[in-house]
């Protein structure tokens, strides 16, 4: 009996051996103590996988990374005094993010263990180290924000505005949204309000809110305006000009007289144009780290003609010239806006050609052809419009199929197509 008992403990006895040889779990592979070293982060991934070591290890840092982003926004939200717009806490939000992938370029292994299915890692991020790095670059940035701030007085109005926004992403990307100046303002506050302030003494100045234009000689609209600071006409700065919300160029003020833009309107209505300070002045990667108003002025240009001169000529009877001119000033007057002038008029002199075609035989109709152009002149300008060619028909006389073609030049819609494009 002892004899069998000895041989049948024998084999479990190697088996306990050779299990302690491939050694014992490590306590931070179930439960992971604080530690006042490091900020850890475990990561395990199974064996199985190809590249299980990496996965492992992409674990652990996502781990470090979630407790970075915590305490992130617990001091976000312990202070609610700035006051960020969505589009500043995106920007921030992307900040924060980068940072943090930064800080786990400094990560270190600590540990790592495995048993017969997975693999376990155990990384470090040391407090330390990372305190004293945001520490010297927090002081580095208030550093710099201070000569931005005493260097401002000297400069440009537009040098100004780029470095005011410079200081603003020093703000964001270090992360320094709480720190205060010598006036106990937050930094953000105080060069939010700097930024909106300079954007509010900078005017673009017209002589006329509304702008009137012939929309029948006219397809741009040349504006005078002037781009000034605290009434001053400034140095030449960026500018960005708005039809209808759609932006329609970009261009340059000019900094010795008056500036000059052209605006091509879309439409036959009143359009309003917004004259805007362009994000590019905010430096040369035109990101601009506040939700500034950067609108300077705006006007409404409007069609508008004066009274009408109507005149037509070719081989057509009374009762034909008076149709089709009836119905051109019917047209005109119902889609463009009327001013009765003393001073011009828009002549509008309407040229019909006729063209008749010959019969096939006597079972079919007779049909003819009108054509034209229709040429606008006042004292300064002239444009030309030509008469898509119509065809009517009749199967009494060619004289009534002329009369059928006018008919269809008569048409408003047919009208629009001719004063529509050159």
């Amino acid at each position: 009996m002892i004899n069998l008992l000895y041989r049948n403990t024998y084999p479990l006895t190697i088996a306990i051996l050779f299990y302690s040889c491939a050694g014992t779990q490590p306590e931070w592979v179930n439960q992971l103590e604080s530690d006042s070293i490091y900020i850890q982060g475990v990561g395990v991934a199974p064996k199985s996988d190809k590249n299980y070591r990496e996965f492992a290890f992409k674990s652990a840092e996502s781990e470090i990374a979630r407790q970075l982003n915590v305490e992130v926004k617990s001091s976000t939200t312990r202070e609610k005094v700035v006051d960020l717009s969505k589009t500043v806490k995106d920007i921030y939000t992307e900040f924060v993010q980068t940072n943090i992938q930064q800080s786990l370029k400094e990560v270190k292994k600590i540990d790592e263990f495995q048993d017969k299915e997975n693999f376990y890692v155990l990384l470090g991020l040391d407090r330390k180290k990372l305190l004293e790095r945001k520490k010297e670059e927090r002081l580095q940035a208030l550093e710099e924000i201070q000569d931005i701030m005493e260097s401002i007085r000297t400069l440009k109005i537009d040098e100004q505005l780029s470095s005011l926004n410079r200081a603003m992403g020093i703000i964001l990307k270090k992360d320094i949204l709480y720190e205060k100046n010598n006036s106990n303002e937050f930094l953000y506050t105080n060069i939010k309000s700097n930024i909106n302030k300079r954007i509010s003494d900078l005017t673009a100045e017209l002589e006329n809110s509304t702008l009137t234009y012939n929309p029948l000689l006219q397809n741009k609209v040349t504006v005078p305006l002037s781009i000034k600071y605290k009434g001053v006409l400034t140095k030449a700065l960026p500018i960005t000009i708005i039809l209808n919300d759609s932006l329609v160029g970009i261009s340059l003020s000019n900094d010795n007289s008056i500036t000059d833009i052209i605006v091509e309107p879309i439409n036959n209505n009143d359009q309003v144009v917004r004259i805007m300070l362009s994000e590019m002045i905010f430096g040369i990667d035109n990101n601009l780290y506040i939700d500034a108003d950067l609108y300077l002025g705006g006007f409404l240009i409007r069609p508008v003609i004066g009274d009408l001169d109507i005149k037509i000529t070719g081989s057509l009877v009374e009762e034909q010239k008076q149709r089709i001119k009836s119905s051109i000033e019917q047209f005109l007057l119902t889609s463009f806006q009327y001013e009765k002038s003393t001073d011009e008029k828009t002549k509008i002199l309407v040229s019909i050609e006729r063209n008749d075609k010959p019969r096939f035989s006597d079972n079919y109709p007779y049909a003819s052809y009108c054509s034209g152009a229709v040429i606008i002149t006042n004292n300064s300008a002239k444009n030309v419009f030509k008469i898509k060619s119509h065809k009517g028909v009749n199967f009494e006389s060619s004289n009534k199929a002329f009369d059928y073609a006018i008919n269809e030049l008569c048409k408003i819609v047919n009208i629009s197509v001719i004063f529509g494009s050159n």
